[in-house]
């Protein structure tokens, strides 16, 4: 056995056992006393909001992050939220303030081993809008700020049946905060840290009668942990909800980031002079109502200006994604509801080399898609979903997505759970038609998944999740050479096992532990075999701690392998009723890792920051 091989088992153990201490502490924790003010602000969901996705996902696995926990976590955006903290979603990052966009950024998500790069196999709902680059298919992943968010659902394992192309791998859906029932709401944050770290936002919230609205601004500027690493950038989103009348809502919203980055390159070839610039933003208007039987229509757009013509990569596109989405919900007996819904999508743009002189074209094209969906109560503890969607998609021959899944409560405190689902996605432009390397002849990526999964519940504090799940791949989109082309050359076997553990008291401690264990048969660049995750959150009077301890195990990068243990803390202090000033170490050990090759993440460093509330 190498030296190595003991380092790395070794290590393990530690951060389990001291996982496993951690719980037993928080355990024995329930007689302290807890002052549950300590976060100014004080989170109250009276109803998931409509926007939420989990109710329509009865037999599928998700896992739902709420205001409180956003809050006491200190976190900036919502894929570092998500990532090991919720089993089997991995993201990459390269730095202490942003993603990056363009080759040799980081925020690749990848759930259950599926993602894709550029991450074109898992979609990224906001609000219930898909946000997607019209060329290439990605999401982008500094556009996704936690300030307005008020709950992060992630559903793990295909997706397709309702929410069509992208979604094969699973998504993630951010939900906005709601407007207060009455008066009106503003907060203001200000940090400053290591690396010139700079951020800064207001949120403000209220309601006028029948019309409520929501709406914050951010600020972000970085020299970067590597010289020549700056990020100066921008983010906005705003809200407006209209009561029509007991039973109907009517909202428009509206988000849009701008920044400035610049990168670095990999260790062995640097770049001085790599900048790159980026506007996206998007619009979205919904109308819904029925309370009991939901029905919903959806119009939304978004557009996008990429501009690296100081950057070696010499590129500029403009692009658009325009949409509809149309859902309702009928009841057709005392134990079976019926949802139909159907989306029609235009997507495409253009770009160009200027330097080169070279133009690649303006092109569109449209997807559209259909489904049907059945839960059927057969008995009061054995709930049925089963459903179908047909998907055609320019380019791409027509497709149908089946599921069908279960859930059986075999009483209040144990819940099993299962699912059989095909995922699916279309080439995209950059796939199909783009450049010189593109091919017209690509059929679309294909994915069955299975999954089973038991809960139960431990007393009135604990509960414990497993999940294992087997997925099948085939037809994948990977670039190959001779010829230098796209081609559906790549496939993924991928067998996994998920826990959850989750411990929230009446006292001052909440824990929220996971591990992932991913089985491949291929290098899938971007996943991990082992994330062991653990996340306490104590609350004692005036203070709030916040520990965040990964343990990551072969993480796979483009020819090698990474295992590391990462550990991140935050503690804020309420000085009043409306201030609260807090400090993050991160990376506490200073450890040396990095999750895309050649681009070493930061050692120790720490960020303070200021919030007021009134």
């Amino acid at each position: 056995m190498s030296r190595l091989y003991v380092r790395k088992e070794s290590k393990f153990l530690k951060i389990l056992l001291l996982c496993v201490m951690v719980f037993v502490a928080g355990i024995n924790s329930r007689n302290i006393l807890a002052d549950d003010t300590s976060v100014i602000e004080k989170v109250v969901v009276e109803e998931v909001p409509a926007t939420s996705v989990e109710g329509k996902e009865a037999t599928s696995s998700v896992t739902v992050i709420e205001r409180n926990e956003i809050l006491a976590s200190g976190k900036q955006d919502v894929l570092s939220l998500v990532s090991g903290r919720v089993p089997g979603v991995f993201v990459t990052e390269r730095g202490v303030s942003n993603y990056g966009v363009g080759p040799g950024s980081a925020g690749n998500i990848s759930i259950r081993g599926i993602g894709g790069s550029p991450n074109t196999d898992v979609l990224v709902l906001l609000d219930g809008q898909p946000t997607k680059m019209g060329l290439f298919g990605h999401p982008i992943p500094d556009a996704y700020p936690l300030d307005a968010v008020e709950r992060v659902e992630v559903l793990r394992g295909p997706k397709s049946l309702r929410y069509g192309d992208n979604a094969m791998g699973g998504l993630i859906n951010i939900v906005t905060i709601s407007p207060p029932a009455d008066g009106t709401r503003t907060d203001l944050k200000a940090g400053y840290g290591q690396y010139n770290t700079l951020r800064a936002s207001v949120s403000h919230s209220g309601r006028v009668g029948p019309v409520g609205y929501v709406g914050s601004l951010i600020r972000r500027k970085s020299d970067g942990s590597r010289s020549d690493s700056d990020f100066d950038g921008w983010n906005g989103y705003a809200k407006m909800q209209i009561k029509m009348n007991d039973e109907t809502n009517l909202s428009f919203s509206g988000w849009g980031t701008s920044f400035d980055v610049q990168d670095p390159g990999p260790l062995n070839d640097p770049e001085h002079a790599d900048f790159r610039k980026a506007k996206r933003g998007g619009i979205t208007a919904i109308l819904n109502g029925g309370e009991a039987l939901p029905w919903s229509i959806m119009a939304y757009g978004e557009w996008g200006d990429h501009d690296f013509s100081k950057s070696p990569e010499d590129w500029k596109s403009r692009d658009r994604t325009l949409g509809l989405i149309a859902r309702k919900t009928w009841q057709i007996t005392q134990k079976d509801f019926l949802e139909v819904g159907g989306e029609v999508q235009e997507f495409g743009g253009k770009g160009e080399k200027p330097e080169e002189g070279t133009f690649y074209g303006e092109h569109y094209e449209t997807s559209w898609g259909l489904y049907i969906q059945d839960e059927h109560v057969v008995t009061e503890q054995l709930l049925v979903q089963a459903g179908g969607r047909v998907q055609r998609s320019e380019g791409s021959d027509t497709v149908f997505l089946p599921k069908l899944g279960f859930s059986y409560d075999f009483n209040d405190k144990n819940r099993f759970h299962g699912q059989i689902a095909r995922g699916y996605r279309a080439p995209t432009i950059r796939d199909r038609i783009l450049f010189p390397i593109s091919n017209k002849s690509l059929s679309a990526e294909d994915l069955w998944s299975a999954e089973l999964g038991c809960t139960h519940i431990f007393g009135e504090a604990f509960s414990l999740d497993l999940t294992g799940f087997y997925i099948d791949a085939d037809n994948l989109i990977v670039f190959q050479a001779p010829p230098p082309q796209f081609a559906n050359s790549g496939k993924a076997r991928n067998r996994g096992i998920e826990i959850s553990a989750n411990w929230y008291s009446e006292g001052p401690l909440e824990m929220i532990g996971s591990y992932t264990y991913l089985d491949k048969d291929e290098n899938i660049s971007g996943s991990a075999r082992h994330v062991l995750s653990c996340v306490s959150i104590l609350r004692f009077n005036k203070w709030t701690a916040w520990l965040d301890l990964q343990y990551v195990n072969d993480l796979q990068l483009l020819s090698k392998k990474e295992s590391y243990f990462v550990a991140d803390a935050r503690v804020a202090y309420r000085i009043n009723n409306n201030i609260e000033a807090g400090v993050s170490i991160n990376n506490i050990t200073d450890e040396e890792y990095k999750e895309i090759e050649g681009y070493p993440m930061p050692g120790r460093w720490v960020f303070g920051e200021i919030r007021v509330g009134f």
